[in-house]
């Protein structure tokens, strides 16, 4: 999958689906990471970053990109909201997020299905327990002083397949495909 000078190969794209927040929503949790860095130091999060990843596939040849795009296709669910209300800080990975204190059904229905959908298709995907959580800074220093924080309500209306890809030296994400919620 490596080339001999370590890059990876061009006929591979790193993956992940994901929900992103609307304009507004992205602004209050940019907001949030703003007084949190003050906090806990690290870098923050671009705000046209922000999301919540459904599931990470990793590396997938590009070749199998429309078998994944049409594998996703039966997948419904309805719009809901998610209640952004905990902070966390992850000391192993220096990472701050945000987290709902109550499982969201909604949500948890909506990668259910996803990781079906990726099983049966046979492609591989970050087994690890879910927990669902929107990162807003890595790198962090100290935990914030407070996990409690005024709620942020996230408006869910679709999901995306995102390529994470880097070009000119950073991270950008890529949305290959959008579903929405119905």
């Amino acid at each position: 999958m490596e080339s001999q000078n370590g890059k990876l190969e061009a006929n591979y794209a790193r993956v992940f689906f994901a929900l992103f927040p609307n304009l507004a929503t992205q602004k209050q949790l940019a907001q949030q990471a703003d007084k949190l860095t003050v906090q806990c130091g690290g870098r923050k999060i671009k705000m046209q970053h922000i999301h919540l990843t459904l599931a990470f596939l990793g590396n997938i040849d590009i070749i199998r990109l429309e078998n994944l795009k049409q594998s996703m296709q039966p997948i419904t669910a309805k719009p809901f909201q998610l209640l952004l209300d905990t902070v966390c800080y992850w000391k192993h990975t220096q990472i701050v997020s945000l987290q709902p204190s109550q499982p969201c059904n909604e949500l948890l229905e909506l990668v259910n299905k996803l990781e079906i959908a990726l099983t049966n298709a046979q492609f591989p995907y970050d087994k690890h327990h879910y927990k669902p959580h929107i990162t807003l800074i890595r790198r962090a220093t100290r935990p914030p002083q407070a996990s409690a924080i005024e709620p942020i309500l996230f408006d869910v209306m679709q999901w995306v397949l995102v390529q994470s890809k880097p070009i000119h030296n950073q991270i950008e994400y890529i949305p290959l495909a959008r579903w929405n919620l119905a």
